[in-house]
């Protein structure tokens, strides 16, 4: 549940946005690790309505960095609760992804625990 009406990158990398609405998004590593976040289906209706990007797509970030700005006033009129979906999928160098269903403060919590896998 999105709190605030902020998005930072997590990690250096390659942003990129999935379509023109702004509800899909994703943040590429150079090691191959991809994060993909998705807005509310309904966010997409709105025709990028309440999205302030501070980052144009295709650029690369740095870990911190202001992506995007949010009205989530705004957009908590079209859903409540204000969800952002955040996925990791499996990539070859990983044994096992998990993360704690909690409130993640940006810049400061751990979002996702990786086992990455040993050379034998």
């Amino acid at each position: 549940q999105l709190q605030g009406n902020q998005l930072l990158a997590p990690f250096d990398g390659l942003w990129h946005q999935q379509d023109q609405a702004g509800q899909q998004l994703s943040l590429q590593h150079q090691n191959g690790l991809r994060l993909l976040l998705q807005f509310p289906p309904v966010c997409a209706q709105h025709h990028g309505l309440g999205f302030d990007w501070q980052v144009p797509a295709r650029c690369q970030v740095k870990t911190g960095q202001l992506l995007l700005n949010f009205d989530c006033a705004l957009m908590t009129q079209w859903c409540k609760p204000l969800l952002l979906t955040m996925t990791l999928p499996q990539h070859d160098k990983f044994n096992r992804i998990s993360c704690r269903p909690v409130y993640h403060q940006a810049g400061a919590d751990i979002l996702f625990f990786i086992d990455v896998k040993t050379a034998a």
